[in-house]
């Protein structure tokens, strides 16, 4: 009898230590740089919804921005975070341990007002997707799942956003860094300035970290090899257009052997995980999407350069990315664009603003006014932009082209943060 008292005893002793220290994690999350708009999201997700996924690469601020939500709803004191890689000495291990650590949170209150559960890491707890499923059935609890179980589809989401470059660089003032913050980019604060070669080694064992995390251990992905030669395909094909049946056919012809149904579970996971982000193409003469083929980005441009081991990329491709990217983090809907035979970098649409950007790798002045021509063609109404590195270097003083405005990288930036 004594015996089963102590055990119990040492049991609950267990429990109230890795509540304790879950709790303190959780509260000890910065807020800088919080994206509220994010923030607001996951607010009203919430409000619709009962199970909520919180997406994006490992590092990035999920776990500040959902603290922050939960703060403004004032339902920190009822809330219930777990992660499993906070308590490392004696860590629950079992889906059965989870229910029982949620009941014990309750009992400890002299009324059990838990109505927010938030779980994160736990892909290493033996059927914890049987765990959430049976507290999703209960209908007592909203349930928030940080980065965790990336392999469950179908479940509404919120994507935590990179930083934009205005968070991390003036460009005003700082316009020539531009292409180190390319390089190194976002989710660790980089110093721009300086020599960035022993920078590069922090971000590549961050590019490794996110790749075992949001990969290998997420989604299970057995062949390592495959798996990072068709990352380095996308990687080396970023701005072009592929259906998957492409991607499997050029692998194919490279001595890979693989098929689409593969090549599909592989693209879907670098979307599901962060690494990469498909757009479709948007044809406006014919007014519809389409479907059959992609383009895709990488989420964050140091990713790009880490898997490509920093091997020459085009400045147009890579600020391509970055202006997707920016354009993204404003909520523009995006898609590549198509006016009869002519493809552009992007058509936008926001509210009742429409924007159509293209950015171009020409040097010479009468290719560049081609382009102009181009754009002043659309029929659509929206306001059109030709890109440029830089205009001096093209002995361009004009900037308006009837419809047309041509403007550098920088200007772009800062018409986009306006």
């Amino acid at each position: 009898m004594y015996k089963t008292f102590l055990l119990f005893y040492v049991f609950l002793v267990f429990m109230d230590e890795i509540l304790l220290l879950n709790k303190k994690y959780f509260e000890s999350q910065s807020q800088r740089n919080i994206n509220l708009i994010t923030v607001e999201k996951i607010i009203k997700k919430l409000q619709k919804h009962k199970i909520l996924k919180i997406t994006w690469l490992q590092h990035s601020p999920k776990t500040q921005t959902v603290y922050t939500a939960i703060k403004r709803m004032w339902e920190l004191g009822n809330c219930v975070y777990f992660n499993s890689q906070v308590y490392k000495n004696s860590r629950v291990a079992t889906a059965k341990g989870i229910k029982k650590l949620i009941h014990h949170a309750g009992s400890k209150k002299a009324y059990d007002s838990t109505s927010i559960l938030v779980f994160e890491s736990i892909e290493d707890i033996k059927n914890a997707k049987d765990v959430i499923s049976e507290l999703f059935q209960e209908n007592k609890y909203k349930i928030i799942l940080i980065g965790a179980l990336k392999h469950l589809h179908g479940l509404p989401k919120v994507q935590v956003l990179a930083p934009s470059i205005h968070d991390r660089i003036n460009i005003k003032t700082d316009s020539d860094l531009i292409d180190p913050y390319m390089e190194l980019w976002s989710l660790y604060p980089y110093d721009y300035t300086s020599d960035i070669v022993q920078q590069k080694n922090i971000r590549n064992m961050q590019c490794d970290s996110c790749f075992f995390h949001d990969i290998i251990v997420s989604h299970g992905v057995k062949d390592i090899f495959l798996f990072h030669s068709t990352l380095s395909f996308v990687a080396r094909n970023i701005w072009k257009y592929f259906s998957l049946r492409d991607i499997t056919k050029l692998l194919n012809e490279g001595n890979l052997a693989t098929s689409v149904i593969t090549m599909t579970d592989y693209i879907q996971c670098c979307i599901t995980s962060g690494f990469l982000y498909k757009l479709k193409r948007y044809d406006l003469k014919k007014e519809k999407k389409m479907d059959s083929k992609w383009s895709y980005y990488f989420w964050d441009l140091w990713l790009l350069s880490s898997i490509k081991k920093d091997t020459h990329t085009k400045k147009h491709i890579l600020f391509e990315n970055l202006l997707l990217l920016e354009l993204l983090h404003a909520w523009h809907e995006i898609y590549s664009g198509m006016n009869g035979k002519f493809l552009f970098s992007f058509y936008c649409k926001k509210l009742w603003e429409k924007m159509c950007i293209h950015i171009s790798h020409q040097t010479d002045k009468k290719e560049i006014k081609k382009e102009i021509n181009k754009l002043t063609k659309i029929k659509e109404k929206s306001q059109r932009f030709l890109v440029v590195e830089s205009l001096d270097e093209l002995w361009l003083r004009k900037k308006d082209y009837q419809t047309v405005q041509l403007v550098t990288y920088v200007e772009l930036l800062k018409h986009i943060k306006n």
